[in-house]
């Protein structure tokens, strides 16, 4: 070959990598960003594109310094964790006491969004703030993902290799995100041409590079069809959203409510006869339009001792959508009146620790947002349940604290499975709603469609029976709704009771006759927007062809002047003295109670805690951690390589016939080869890795290992010691006139542990001449 053929030849070498190079950062960089592109529906605004589209560029360039530098993969580690803590305070950080500058605080909080951020966005209502703290994730998975994606693809000659990461980050991105996000179809169509483009063209170059055998290539073409099929079907199976299954529909949420006193149990405190919160101001309402109910608690799940708040955190109930932290927005049909309204919570509300936990709501919420200086801080603790349309603040407001409620009245909720689906109102045990056959018989409704039957059961009850809040003359009356009193109440030839018993019966009847059912503690405020004790009724929603029905205490609670016949307060007196239970050693349990299921007999208190002091401030874990990769890391990498590879030498050297013995200790000089960066591989000839790398130690062994391996009989205990006796030298020839930083690296290196590449000639790196060794060792 001439001269100018050469030049020629390396000139077309070089544009083919430049070329090559090129396609794996493009490739890198569509894949990543159309599988992040899934959280377009879980993150609102154009910041979270930002943070993402940043995140890529910095992983490819750190990939590509990593590459350049001819570094180990795992040196782009602390790289890694050092771009996050220079973008993710800026990114992420920017309206938040943490502030947007890199300090020891911001990266604390990086720190608990990244360790803790996946939990935090998966129990938020989507779309969530894409310029918040959890922006700081998609940052993270661009940044991650692209970097490993191009490492993997400059690293390895694989051609299925690198479309795992893509893979990975679409499918935890799909997971982490809402039931039907947008572009499904041109999301996998994209996914699809891109993957096997540069498949194709990464197996192409592999070819053109090496000459696998028929197998091999059939191997690769077939991994690469199945790992492009995976990365594709992932995003086909999103088309039918009715049956996709995320993360977030099995995570418990933070807060729960089933431990917290009833509110519906609370009722008799707001009526006159409890002389507590008749009179009192509960919460004052500003911009409501009149005649518009103020939901102030809803309760879905029923125990047999109360009606309360789901929380989805028990297999028994099945497990409500629960409180959630608010996103950007709730998100709600683009229907309905839209209306803005400010609340103030009154002494009366504070007071009660039944009701400190709720925020009174409209139900049909866009958004809550609580005014003063705690607002942000209470904003954090808030919870919304978009099943109820119910909120809770854990802690509670104080007297004079407002929160502005902007709602879509008639707009509803979206379900989690989309609009029209059923909602996931927990099931009553149907061992609770037995005793409402009886009612259900006595209205004499049976055979007729189940909705119609709720309400000529409320009609039923409204006309048959009596209204008391055990007051004066009817102290035997109680109160409360548990399984007992319910009984009692539905087997009366006159119920009687208030709102408590009638929305309690009422609901469960509804439960028993298949039909979802809550009930809503609401009130209509008055002229001057106040809502008072005495203002405060039950209602019951009954789901009803596709949405929720409002049933108003009129269609099923009897007139307030309607008092018991005294027949009916003897019947009540005779039904609590007729079986005088014998002394139990534990309280039973109260309407006043939660009806938490984690405890039911273990006679714990929830509040007894064990006492920790105060840790180390999270900066300081942060720096200390950062730190540690290096400091600790690297040496510790060290040590384990370095002592994995002396316990192989040992074992070659022990293990086997004195033939075998004396093959392995030229396996140790070809495996020292590999670690140098020579191509050499170990079903080459002796005599051809000898002349391809040069240098007499090399060659000495070579000749050895022949002579032992093949000459007449058994090779002697001091020819074997002889043979072993030159990898050492080799050993020592290949690191002489080496820097101390080159030296590491190959004691680090991975190649000889890793299988060979087929059919690569055999050449001496760049940088190494083959007459070096030769040279070194004469002179000494």
């Amino acid at each position: 070959m001439t001269a100018g053929a050469g030049v020629r030849a390396g000139r077309d070498a070089a544009g083919r990598g430049r070329a090559d190079l090129l396609v794996d950062v493009l490739a890198v960089v569509v894949l990543t960003a159309t599988a992040l592109s899934a959280w377009t529906g879980t993150f609102a605004g154009p910041w979270w594109l930002v943070a993402a589209g940043a995140g890529v560029v910095a992983g490819v360039l750190l990939a590509l310094a990593t590459d350049l530098l001819r570094l180990p993969w795992w040196a782009a580690v602390p790289g890694l964790v050092a771009v996050l803590a220079l973008l993710g305070p800026p990114l992420s950080l920017r309206g938040t006491a943490a502030g947007p500058w890199p300090t020891p605080a911001s990266w604390a909080a990086s720190a608990d969004t990244v360790t803790d951020g996946w939990r935090r966005l998966l129990t938020t209502l989507p779309p969530v703030d894409g310029g918040g703290p959890l922006a700081l994730l998609p940052l993270l998975l661009a940044l991650v993902g692209s970097c490993v994606a191009l490492l993997l693809a400059r690293r390895t000659r694989a051609a299925w290799l690198p479309l795992l990461v893509p893979t990975v980050v679409g499918v935890a991105v799909a997971a982490l995100g809402v039931v039907s996000p947008g572009g499904v179809l041109v999301r996998g169509l994209v996914l699809l041409a891109v993957g096997l483009l540069w498949g194709t063209a990464r197996a192409r170059r592999s070819v053109v590079t090496r000459t696998g055998a028929p197998v091999e290539r059939f191997a690769t073409a077939a991994l690469l069809l199945a790992v492009v099929g995976v990365l594709v079907g992932g995003g086909a199976s999103l088309l039918a959203p009715g049956d996709r299954e995320v993360v977030r529909e099995h995570v418990d949420p933070p807060v729960t409510t089933t431990d917290r006193p009833s509110p519906l149990a609370a009722f008799r405190a707001f009526r006159p006869v409890a002389d507590d919160l008749a009179d009192q101001e509960l919460v004052r309402v500003e911009g409501l339009p009149a005649g518009t109910l103020l939901r102030l608690a809803t309760v879905d799940t029923y125990s047999g001792t109360v009606w309360a708040a789901g929380d989805g955190t028990t297999d028994a109930t099945d497990g409500s959508a629960g409180f959630l932290r608010i996103g950007a927005r709730i998100p709600r049909e683009d229907v309905g009146r839209e209306v803005t309204a400010r609340v103030t919570v009154g002494p009366g509300w504070v007071e009660r620790r039944e009701l400190r936990l709720w925020l009174p709501t409209l139900g049909d919420e866009t958004s809550v947002e609580v005014e003063g200086p705690r607002g942000a801080d209470l904003a954090e603790r808030l919870r919304y349940n978009l099943d109820t349309g119910a909120a809770v603040l854990p802690g509670g407001l104080d007297v004079g604290e407002s929160y502005t409620l902007r709602a879509r009245l008639g707009a509803g909720a979206v379900p989690a499975g989309g609009v029209g689906a059923t909602p996931t109102t927990p099931r009553v045990d149907p061992e609770l709603t037995r005793p409402m056959a009886r009612l259900v018989a006595a209205a004499d409704v049976e055979g007729r469609p189940p909705q119609e039957q709720v309400r000529e059961v409320g009609a039923w009850l409204r006309e048959n029976g009596a209204y008391s809040d055990g007051g004066p003359g009817q102290e035997t009356i109680l109160p409360g709704h548990s399984l007992g009193r319910l009984e009692t109440f539905v087997s009366e030839t006159e119920p009687a009771g208030n709102d408590e018993q009638y929305a309690a019966t009422l609901a469960l009847t509804a439960a028993h006759l298949g039909l979802p059912a809550r009930v809503v503690l609401g009130a209509v405020p008055g002229p001057d927007g106040v809502v008072r004790g005495a203002d405060v009724r039950a209602y019951v929603e009954v789901w009803d062809d596709g949405a929720w029905t409002l049933l108003p205490p009129e269609d099923f609670v009897p007139d307030r002047d309607k008092a018991p016949s005294p027949r009916a307060v003897r019947q009540q007196d005779r039904s609590r003295t007729a079986v005088v239970p014998p002394p139990i050693a534990q309280r039973p349990p109260s309407s006043e109670d939660g009806f938490s299921l984690d405890e039911s007999s273990s006679g714990q208190g929830r509040t007894a805690t064990t006492e920790i002091g105060p840790g180390p401030p999270v900066w300081l874990l942060v720096t200390a951690g950062v730190v540690a990769v290096p400091v600790l890391g690297v040496p510790a990498w060290t040590l384990l390589l370095l002592g994995a590879k002396g316990l192989r030498r040992t074992v070659r050297r022990r293990r086997g016939s004195p033939r075998s013995r004396a093959a392995a200790a030229w396996q140790d000089v070809v495996d020292t080869l590999r670690d140098a960066g020579y191509p050499v591989r170990a079903r080459d000839t002796r005599r051809e890795v000898a002349r391809a790398v040069g240098g007499r130690s090399v060659a000495d062994a070579a000749r050895a290992a022949d002579i032992a391996t093949y000459g007449p009989g058994s090779p002697s205990p001091q020819a074997l010691d002889f043979t072993w006796s030159l990898t050492r030298r080799v050993r020592a020839d290949v690191a002489d006139g080496r820097s101390l930083r080159e030296r590491w690296r190959r004691a680090v290196s991975l190649a000889s542990f890793l299988p060979e590449r087929s059919a690569e000639p055999i050449r001496v790196p760049s940088g190494i001449h083959a007459g070096r060794l030769v040279e070194r060792r004469s002179a000494s």
